[in-house]
């Protein structure tokens, strides 16, 4: 291409977006409180089940209950078409809305069977018999040698 052709056609991109902004401008919001963090698989760091695979297309636990909370009824069915490793699936189910996801890659199905198998878990039973077996079982004691 030419280089002339490509300037215009450059041109008249950023000629056309702020066309299509100026349009939007009374119609867009924007929300201080999603930030980067918030809108990011980074917002899963510190919360267990949704930092156990790290999917960097997902989005943060935090920004799926703001948006169930804040702009969703109080109850209701959420469908995610692009489902991930299940933080909306997992989320709303929390906060007892029904779901459906949608999820070409295989892992994503393992990873929310996985979250969903841990909740059923009762954690002082397997904390006891974690307890109980390493006081037991003299291949799991530490070598005192």
């Amino acid at each position: 291409m030419h280089l002339n052709k490509k300037v215009n056609v450059t041109n008249e991109y950023f000629k056309l977006q702020d066309e299509f902004f100026a349009n939007l401008k009374d119609k867009l919001v924007v929300n201080k409180k999603f930030s980067r963090q918030m809108v990011s698989y980074q917002g899963n760091k510190n919360k267990p089940k949704f930092r156990w695979f790290r999917y960097k297309e997902g989005f943060s636990a935090d920004l799926i209950e703001e948006i169930l909370k804040e702009y969703g009824s109080p109850k209701g069915k959420v469908l995610d078409p692009f489902a991930g490793m299940g933080t909306t699936l997992i989320k709303a189910k929390s906060l007892g809305w029904d779901s459906i996801g949608i999820e070409i890659l295989p892992i994503g199905k393992y990873v929310v069977n996985a979250m969903l198998s841990a909740e059923r878990v009762d954690a002082e039973r397997f904390k006891k018999a974690i307890i109980e077996t390493l006081e037991n079982y003299p291949y799991c004691k530490e070598s005192k040698q």
